[in-house]
């Protein structure tokens, strides 16, 4: 992850700007959050960039980490859309620590 500079962010705010690029074959993705402050403070705005294009906006941020039941699954509901015929995918994001 590089710092490529500061750019203005959705209603006149002044962020940091984070890019990091990954090259496989012939696929480019580009990575770029956009923080606020200096320093990698507070995620802003996250964008990916390559075959097909992903933004996100960051509201009510907090870096305290969530109670662990919002992972539970809620007993018997993969069953239950299983008998609906429901598919489930799980995909993760990658996003910046602030040691890279």
């Amino acid at each position: 992850m590089q710092f490529s500079g500061y750019k203005e962010y959705s209603e006149g705010r002044n962020c940091s700007v984070w890019v990091y690029v990954k090259i496989e074959g012939y696929k480019k993705n580009t990575y770029t959050m956009y923080t606020s402050g200096v320093k990698f403070d507070q995620p802003v705005h996250y964008e990916i960039m390559g075959n097909d294009q992903y933004e996100m906006d960051y509201m009510n941020y907090s870096d305290e980490a969530p109670p662990s039941s919002v992972f539970d699954i809620m007993e018997g509901l993969f069953v239950e859309l299983y008998k609906q015929n429901v598919c489930i995918i799980l995909f993760t994001v990658p996003v910046f620590s602030r040691t890279e």
